[in-house]
């Protein structure tokens, strides 16, 4: 039988869901700093929730400083004073989908990757940060960000993609405050017509690069388990559809097949590990066996190699020996799942985030100091290659040896 959580975490939960619904009711009506807020029975009636809930969301609310109570029963929405917008001439705002930078053990979120690699250069360059939710965008949150006048505002990738993103980010724009975008969800002609300053990844570089290195290691034969694939056309974002071209583009350069499997399942929202380890392995069974068997494999991003080369051993090939895995990101020794696996993506992509948002930091504080070009500034970063120690260089000129002996019989 499911175990039901505790108390403590369900009202916590429930706690949590209020505050949102009360935030966005403050958007909604368009309150402005200096108007008063509902009374807690009077909220709680309009919202369809207890009273108890809308005391907890509005004592949480003031703790934050967005508002703020004149007497008991009376609270208003916060003002910026001068001393808050003075401190926050030297701060970034940073709307993204992760709430707060956390260096260590990852669980494969690429923007909590940027959104650390923003806070390091932010504090390198001298500045302070402070993030913004792109669920809490809205009329009330222009109005905060714009009257606490910080020195920039920087928008990492989920936010481009979120419902009113881009014009939420343009009216910052036209509100005086500069703009800088991670670039690597749109398009560029899309880019260009935002008009903003932005910084992105060369993805189609990086996917060309693990091609010719599974190429020069002796492999022929490349499945990649493309995780978006089922998705259709469907708000593809940009860096997923110029990997996908890298990867064909080089692998017909080369001569060498490129097969594309569908591997949207194997990393549906809810599987446990073991799920993804049984869908996978029922993805490759058919590639990973006969004398047509592939002999190297593509993921999208490093956090899929874990399952994916536990699935390969279910199938009687060895990661590393017989199959070559390729990842992206380069964050397979951090990710939460390196605990189950002992042997890492023989080669994977450093897409340089620290350089990326090194970058974006200096466009717009270049920007906000009148030191920027006329028109937008763009940057495209070079990623890295990064090989590991697996497999070892014996395992890989063994292949490549019994691959050249395999065709030396057939000539004969």
């Amino acid at each position: 039988m499911r175990r039901k959580p505790p108390k403590s975490t369900r009202n916590h939960a429930a706690v949590a869901s209020v505050v949102d619904l009360v935030r966005d009711w403050m958007d909604t009506e368009g309150l402005s700093p200096g108007d008063r807020v509902p009374s807690e029975r009077d909220l709680a009636a309009r919202l369809g929730v207890g009273r108890g809930q809308v005391r907890s969301a509005y004592a949480i609310l003031e703790g934050r400083g967005e508002l703020v109570a004149t007497s008991p029963r009376i609270r208003m929405i916060a003002r910026p004073d001068a001393a808050g917008a003075a401190s926050l001439s030297e701060t970034l705002t940073v709307i993204s989908t992760v709430s707060a930078p956390k260096p260590g053990v990852v669980s494969g979120h690429q923007e909590q990757l940027h959104l650390t690699a923003v806070a390091s250069a932010t504090h390198a360059a001298g500045l302070s940060m402070l993030t913004v939710s792109p669920e809490h965008i809205g009329a009330a949150a222009l109005r905060r960000i714009v009257d606490a006048r910080p020195l920039g505002v920087v928008a990492l990738g989920g936010v481009l993609g979120h419902d009113g993103g881009v014009l939420f980010l343009d009216r910052l724009r036209a509100a005086g405050l500069p703009v800088t975008v991670l670039g690597d969800e749109l398009s560029e002609d899309t880019l260009a017509m935002t008009g903003f300053d932005y910084v992105r990844s060369d993805h189609e570089r990086g996917a060309r690069m693990v091609v010719e290195w599974l190429v020069a290691n002796g492999r022929r034969r490349i499945l990649f388990l493309d995780g978006l694939r089922g998705r259709g056309k469907r708000a593809l974002p940009s860096w997923y559809i110029r990997r996908s071209t890298g990867y064909a583009r080089a692998c017909e350069r080369a001569g060498v097949p490129l097969i594309r499997l569908d591997a949207s399942t194997c990393n549906a929202p809810g599987l446990d590990f073991a799920e993804r380890i049984t869908r996978q392995a029922e993805t490759l069974r058919e590639h990973l066996g006969g004398s047509r068997a592939a002999d190297a494999v593509v993921l999208l991003t490093d956090g899929s190699y874990f399952s994916a080369a536990e699935a390969c051993r279910r199938l009687g090939r060895e990661p590393g020996r017989d199959v070559l895995f390729a990842g992206y990101d380069n964050y397979w020794a951090t990710h939460e799942h390196r605990r189950f696996e002992s042997t890492a993506p023989s080669v994977t992509v450093d897409k340089r985030a620290d350089i990326v948002c090194r970058e974006i930091v200096r466009m717009v504080t270049a920007r906000a100091r009148g030191e920027a070009p006329d028109g937008p500034e763009t940057a495209m970063i070079r990623p890295e290659l990064v090989v590991t120690e697996w497999p070892s260089a014996g395992a890989t000129a063994a292949h490549a040896k019994s691959g050249r002996s395999r065709r030396n019989r057939g000539k004969s």
